[in-house]
């Protein structure tokens, strides 16, 4: 057989395993993601809008942005899924408001 022949099977082989698989690997990945949004996830879209997730259609979601602001984007606008909220937005608010608060007094004592 033909060295150059071994040499192109050799480099199209590789390019496989370092290119073409992961990509595929990371289109199920992101395949999943989507399939597994339901109402109530927070997610991040492609464009870096950050919403909890109000509707769920077909091909096309609704994102809650902020108070009476909802957005609808496409299913494969989304980049990622967080993981569900917890604890209630305004309570997150009001402990970093408090730490900050804090931080300015600690600070003032210091000087």
């Amino acid at each position: 057989m033909d060295p150059n022949l071994l040499l192109l099977l050799g480099f199209l082989g590789i390019m496989y395993f370092v290119m073409i698989r992961p990509q595929q690997k990371r289109q199920k990945q992101h395949a999943a993601m989507l399939g597994s949004i339901s109402v109530g996830d927070d997610v991040i879209t492609i464009g870096g809008m950050h919403g909890r997730v109000d509707a769920v259609g077909d091909d096309h979601l609704d994102l809650e942005v902020t108070d009476d602001v909802v957005l609808r984007f496409q299913k494969s606008a989304i980049s990622k899924v967080l993981t569900a909220p917890s604890v209630d937005a305004d309570a997150d608010a009001d402990a970093v408001a408090d730490m900050d608060s804090g931080s300015e007094t600690e600070d003032a004592d210091a000087s």
